[in-house]
């Protein structure tokens, strides 16, 4: 069945029937299909030649027949947007509509309808961490190792990045350049849905937890960005996100803003800035009122330094890299026999992750601005 929605004036400011802004948003599995049907007219255009149950809203459109084309037709962009997806924004701005031509009124007559994936897709995630300069024992070769045979053994891809092509900044935001890559990369090949980043410093403590586990459900589908809550008792850096560990799905929106946030410092200059990729991507997702795009854990799923039994991972954030490998080889010393590490199933992780999506926004956990 297919749903006839909007009509679009391309002349006079975008004139558009049904909402300023139009939201296709579909769910259990379906995408979007979308016929569209360009209608010219002159100024001389017939209203009443609009499709049945359409009204012009610009009461200035003169009458007559349809009786030449500029030329300019904008509809790849539209199928771009759209075509393939389980929800697409689609905002008239004059950059892709401004009017080409002339005296002829333009509008855009769009048809869509919803079709079911024919298998249950499996969603396809890449890991990714960086580090230019690994040692032996170290705690970096523990993480490498240890997600790499995760990633083996559950069907991930894992990437190491091990290069920094941007000396002159801090090293910090080679976490976003080596992102925002593959996210090209996805986009551009389909080859990835999801991306986990992990530092160097994060160890796997229960290797059964996988990581479809996190992901949002279907009624989820604009969260693009899932991180840990950050709070390390210190009130002059409370209450952000922690960018140790960060779920990103592989979409337009999250180039964006990962761009964005490497930008950030350019345009803050006079700010502290102490953690700087972390503080650049936590200030721009609340001072560009992203709400609807990401969600923030609680710190026990993915973020803690304090680790409980059955727990996933084992973030040893803080500190030098002689610190943290001393932390580590504590914590492999008092629990030497591993017992009760891993009873936790991924079944029970999912219905516990489950029920905090559920809860209303305004019970979740939020951020603040960080200074």
């Amino acid at each position: 069945m297919y749903n006839k929605l909007v009509l679009y004036n391309f002349k006079n400011k975008f004139f558009i029937l049904l909402s300023l802004v139009i939201l296709l948003n579909l769910i259990n599995g379906k995408q979007i299909k979308i016929n569209l049907k360009n209608l010219l007219s002159t100024e001389k255009s017939r209203k009443n030649e609009l499709p049945n149950g359409f009204m012009l809203v610009d009461e200035n459109i003169p009458n007559g027949p349809i009786t030449k084309d500029c030329g300019y037709e904008p509809t790849k962009y539209l199928k771009e947007l759209c075509e393939d997806k389980e929800y697409c924004i689609i905002i008239p701005v004059n950059h892709f509509f401004k009017n080409y031509c002339g005296d002829i009124f333009k509008y855009l007559y769009i048809e869509y309808h919803c079709q079911k994936n024919s298998q249950l897709k499996k969603e396809k995630i890449s890991i990714i961490s960086f580090y230019n300069e690994i040692n032996v024992n170290s705690i970096q070769e523990h993480s490498v190792s240890e997600f790499y045979q995760y990633a083996n053994i559950h069907g991930y891809e894992f990437n190491l990045e091990n290069i920094n092509y941007v000396p002159g900044r801090e090293i910090y935001f080679m976490k976003f350049y080596s992102v925002i890559e593959k996210i090209i990369e996805g986009l551009k090949n389909k080859k990835y849905d999801w991306i986990l980043w992990v530092n160097s410093d994060v160890v796997i403590i229960n290797p059964n937890i996988k990581l479809e586990s996190f992901l949002p459900n279907d009624k989820m589908k604009k969260v693009h960005l899932i991180a840990a809550y950050d709070y390390l008792g210190n009130p002059k850096y409370c209450c952000g996100l922690n960018t140790g560990i960060l779920f990103i799905r592989v979409h337009e929106w999250s180039l964006n803003i990962l761009m964005r946030a490497i930008t950030y410092p350019y345009y803050n200059i006079n700010s502290e800035l102490l953690l700087p990729e972390q503080i650049a991507l936590n200030n721009i997702l609340i001072e560009s009122n992203e709400t609807d795009h990401y969600i923030i854990t609680p710190q026990q799923w993915f973020n803690n330094k304090h680790i409980q039994k059955g727990e996933f991972l084992f973030h040893i954030m803080g500190g030098t890299n002689e610190e943290k490998i001393k932390s580590l080889h504590k914590f492999f010393a008092n629990n030497k026999n591993g017992i009760d590490w891993d009873l936790k199933t991924n079944e029970e992780t999912r219905n516990e992750v489950l029920d905090f999506y559920n809860l209303p926004r305004e019970k979740q956990i939020s951020i603040k601005i960080q200074p």
